[in-house]
């Protein structure tokens, strides 16, 4: 009796330390993970890294560069805001935003193409610079299709200095007071044509047609304008705030 009790007794030890030692690497791995889970890495190496977005952000947070695939693109941010503009995909492209040191947009690159099943094709790539608080200003762009070859650099001013964030919540305060889809969309192209008019100030590049270089003044009107037309010939043209041709070489021949 004695015996068999105390064997007993041997085999209890025996198990309570074995679920001590259990116990312990529980817990020590449990240490480890939230060690690592909390770690910040100051430098890595990978040799491949798949991600759907990476955002490049500063020391206190702020965003300042977005990478991201065609699903993931950023949300248009101004003023620590997100901008009330339905979901972007900049027309499905992979691209990489920029953005100022307030945590606003500021321009980006996107790109793309594909060739579809009929055999037509498409490819392009823009690169683009944002007035402050406003739309484009600086665009570089490149396109090539089936259907022509297109490749330009223009600079353009906002009609409208009101910040963007601001012009859209007017926008969509307008939009509200439509009774109907098509009064809606109404509303909102006049919005559009007061409020988002784009002045073309100077335009360099080509397409299949005609090579050519367009200067404007400060109210978006082409006033001198070197081409080259299809057939080969160079044209210099200086025109009024009107479009009325004052001067022309060659001469216009009657």
């Amino acid at each position: 009796m004695n015996g068999s009790l105390q064997s007993e007794i041997q085999s209890l030890k025996r198990e309570v330390g074995f679920l001590r030692i259990i116990s312990f690497i529980g817990v020590l791995f449990g240490v480890l993970g939230l060690l690592g889970a909390t770690e910040k890495w100051s430098d890595a190496t990978f040799d491949e890294l798949s991600v759907h977005r990476l955002n490049i952000v500063d020391d206190d947070g702020t965003t300042r560069l977005a990478i991201s695939n065609k699903e993931n693109y950023p949300p248009l941010t101004m003023h620590h805001k997100v901008m009330d503009v339905g979901r972007r995909t900049m027309s499905g492209s992979p691209s990489m935003v920029f953005y100022n040191g307030d945590g606003d947009e500021m321009g980006g690159w996107s790109w793309g193409g594909h060739r579809s099943s009929d055999k037509s094709f498409v490819q392009y790539m823009t690169l683009s610079e944002d007035q402050f608080e406003q739309n484009d200003d600086l665009v570089l762009h490149f396109s090539d299709s089936d259907r022509g070859r297109e490749a330009y650099l223009t600079g353009m001013e906002q009609a409208d200095s009101t910040p963007t964030d601001v012009l859209m919540t007017q926008l969509n305060a307008a939009i509200s007071h439509g009774r109907t889809p098509a009064e809606k969309d109404a509303i909102g192209r006049q919005f559009a044509l007061q409020h988002f008019q784009t002045l073309q100030r100077f335009y360099v590049g080509y397409n299949s047609d005609t090579a050519k270089l367009s200067l404007a003044d400060r109210q978006g009107n082409t006033r001198i304008l070197l081409a080259v037309m299809p057939d080969g010939t160079p044209r210099l043209t200086f025109l009024d705030a009107k479009g009325k041709v004052t001067y022309q070489i060659p001469q216009s021949t009657p």
